[in-house]
């Protein structure tokens, strides 16, 4: 008999926002071209004389950017982050995913995301499209580790394969919508050939300034015939870009 578990390691994915420039000396926190003057900013070393008048105002996106435009312009909330979350909302510090009960030569299942720990995705920008995946921390070259034996995840005859079409995913609060939101289909880890698996995407068309769970995405592991018993375990990074 087997316990295999599957410990989820969250790393969110840096907000995109406004980047100042800088150097050890001195920082430019906003900045403009335009035609006026008269707005000074100094210290002790240096001095700036800064634009009174501006062409453009508002925010202005691509399909990867966004720039907040206009005289001083800043944005404080633009946010693209993934995070396992309770039934509450709370942040689940350790999230971790268990197959139990499993035997040698047996294909064992579970689920990524339940009610009580639930992918949550927060994407305040102004910028619609992202794209959320998994892959093994460690990379192609992980293995199922007990501390003595290993198994392989992403070699045939022995791969964990994950299907996130199998879950569902909503809105955490309306005016919000599911609207450009896709689940994408079942996809088997192959070292070399399938590193990461995407789990959903948002299109052009989805919402901003929205946060969504996603929940009760499969997943299935094959376990080889001569697999000693163990408690095993992977960890892997949930990632959205």
């Amino acid at each position: 008999m087997l316990l295999i578990i599957f410990f989820a390691l969250l790393i969110a994915c840096p907000s995109e926002g406004i980047l100042a420039m800088s150097s050890a000396n001195y920082a430019i926190p906003t900045d403009s071209i335009e035609g006026g003057g008269g707005d000074t900013s100094a210290s002790a070393d240096y001095k700036l004389n800064d634009s009174i008048g501006q062409a453009a105002t508002g925010s202005a996106s691509s399909a990867s950017f966004e720039a907040q435009q206009g005289y001083r312009a800043t944005t404080t909330n633009s946010v693209l982050s993934v995070a396992f979350v309770d039934n509450n909302g709370t942040p689940i510090a350790s999230p971790m995913v268990a197959f139990s009960d499993i035997s040698a030569g047996s294909t064992t299942s579970g689920q990524l995301s339940t009610a009580s720990s639930r992918l949550r995705v927060i994407n305040t920008r102004t910028v619609a499209p992202w794209s959320m995946t998994i892959a093994a921390t460690a990379g192609p070259s992980a293995n199922w580790n007990d501390g003595t034996d290993t198994m392989s995840f992403n070699r045939p005859g022995s791969a964990l394969t994950v299907d996130p079409a199998a879950g569902t995913v909503a809105a955490v609060s309306a005016p919000c919508t599911t609207t450009g939101l896709t689940l994408e289909p079942a996809a088997t880890f192959n070292q070399g050939v399938v590193d990461s698996i995407t789990l959903l995407t948002a299109g052009a068309g989805a919402d901003t300034g929205c946060a969504w769970d996603m929940t009760g995405a499969a997943l299935t592991q094959t376990v080889p015939t001569n697999q000693p018993a163990g408690s095993y375990s992977l960890s892997m990074t949930i990632t959205v870009s």
